[in-house]
């Protein structure tokens, strides 16, 4: 079996790539604006600092859930085994 796709499957390619790219960007994004409005949140919230810590758990914890599904559609759609 070949390892190379048809020219068709090109395009779609393509646009997988672009939106895990964009994907990882607005994580890192999503990442870096949490962890900088840390402090304020806590303040807001009148949280000490291990209670705080939590807050960037419940950034982070629905992307972990999210990616493996994400990646398994990925494959699916790109029909690798």
């Amino acid at each position: 079996m070949s390892d190379t796709l048809p020219r068709r499957d090109l395009p779609r390619q393509s646009y997988i790539a672009v939106a895990m790219i964009m994907a990882s960007l607005l994580t890192a994004f999503d990442v870096r604006t949490s962890s900088i409005g840390l402090a304020d949140l806590r303040g807001a919230f009148g949280l000490g600092f291990d209670e705080g810590a939590w807050l960037s758990n419940f950034s982070t914890a629905p992307q972990i859930l999210i990616a493996p599904s994400i990646g398994g559609s990925v494959l699916k759609v790109l029909q690798i085994h």
